[in-house]
């Protein structure tokens, strides 16, 4: 394996430095490998550029002893230096991209991208924001912008809470008094509200021993039939010894009764079914 032309720094000689110089180093070696990075993708490209029909870009790569993780790295700066090649970016914007960003650019202009990007959309996004690779990353996951997405998941946060607020509240409870409305069919007209009975006159009361004085000179069917419901009333109040004492005043009554509504004589009565 060839041996590196640049000396790579020991923990000794880094232990020696000032804190101050260390933090200073690493700025520069930071700077440094961003140049390296652009530097690899150049020269992927010019190297792409001249392979023969046997030849691919990381069979020759690692013939040289290059590792296949670098080389696959340096393949996404390759590709993003194409985008130079066809006026979409300068090579001063190319050289201020990091690994990151080139990942983000190819992404999001690939056939798996949940928004697949224009190249002219594409560098719209990156010359937006001097942080674009979170962006770039949202629209090829999401198909939207950080800013769509950010309120989608407000959104859903907010329609969450309100699902789990009503889901605890309590179910109302129903009021027995309430009337229960039917259920009417589409076009019917409404069904009219049955009439509420007017409550039965209370019977006055009788005095043990005395007839019960006639509401009217001239009795009316609705003064019996008032009478008659004023005795079935107190009947059933009455205990069973009563209730027999009672009832044997009643079967007199209905002979007369029977003597009344009896046909008179030489009257067909009509048979009953």
């Amino acid at each position: 394996m060839k041996t590196p032309s640049f000396a790579v720094l020991t923990m000794a000689s880094v232990e020696k430095l000032p804190q101050k110089e260390r933090i200073t180093q690493f700025a520069e070696l930071a700077g440094s490998g961003q140049r390296i990075f652009s530097s690899l993708g150049k020269l992927m490209f010019a190297i792409s550029s001249n392979l023969t029909a046997k030849q691919t870009i990381f069979g020759v790569l690692q013939k040289a002893g290059v590792k296949k993780g670098t080389v696959s790295n340096a393949s996404y700066a390759s590709k993003v230096y194409e985008l130079v090649r066809d006026s979409i970016f300068t090579e001063a914007e190319y050289d201020t991209f990091g690994h990151r960003d080139c990942v983000a650019i190819v992404k999001a202009i690939s056939s798996g991208s949940a928004r697949r990007l224009s190249t002219e959309e594409l560098a719209i996004v990156v010359r937006d924001s001097k942080d674009f690779e979170p962006e770039l990353a949202c629209l090829y996951e999401h198909g939207i912008t950080l800013a769509e997405k950010d309120a989608a998941d407000k959104q859903a946060e907010a329609d969450r809470i309100a699902a789990e607020t009503a889901a605890a509240a309590p179910a109302p409870t129903p009021n027995p008094a309430a009337p229960v409305e039917p259920v009417k069919a589409a076009g019917t007209a409404p069904a009219p509200a049955p009439e509420t009975p007017a409550p039965a006159a209370a019977a006055d009361p009788v005095e043990p021993g005395k007839v019960m004085p006639f509401p009217t000179a001239e009795p009316t069917v609705e003064d019996f039939n008032k009478l008659v419901d004023t005795l079935e009333g107190l009947l059933i109040r009455m205990s069973p010894e009563l209730q027999r004492q009672a009832a044997d005043r009643l079967l007199a009554l209905a002979d007369i009764v029977t003597g009344l509504i009896a046909p008179k004589p030489g009257k067909k009565v009509a048979a009953v079914a």
